[in-house]
């Protein structure tokens, strides 16, 4: 019987792991105003990821309900548009349902809406 090697699977190491669960009100199942996230964003000092090389792993809690776009703008608003959508993805790998993909989906695209009412 030969031996047959498994094929490697290819696993991308992080460096950074960012848990949304770490920045949830107690008993909350939704991540909401655009100030949270942005206070989200100073104090995970995203200005600076962006420009690192490393991608970050980003976990969202499966019992959240809703990412809410607020929220998404507050921390990632400024990363989608300096990023750009493919750099974005490249960068910031979320782990998440279909559900919440949906609402980053559409965070993103509200970021890079030049109509946006809301100020960068």
């Amino acid at each position: 019987m030969e031996n047959q090697q498994q094929p490697q699977q290819q696993t991308l190491e992080y460096k950074r792991v960012i848990n949304l669960a770490d920045f949830l009100t107690k008993n909350s199942i939704v991540l909401s105003g655009r100030d949270k996230g942005i206070r989200v964003r100073e104090m995970l000092r995203l200005d600076t990821e962006d420009k690192a090389s490393d991608p970050v792993r980003i976990l969202v809690p499966k019992d959240i309900v809703s990412l809410n776009s607020s929220f998404f703008l507050g921390l990632f608003a400024n990363s989608v548009r300096s990023l750009g959508d493919l750099n974005f993805d490249s960068k910031y790998h979320f782990e998440c349902t279909p559900i919440q993909r949906q609402d980053i989906e559409k965070g993103k695209k509200e970021a890079l809406n030049k109509s946006n009412p809301l100020p960068p």
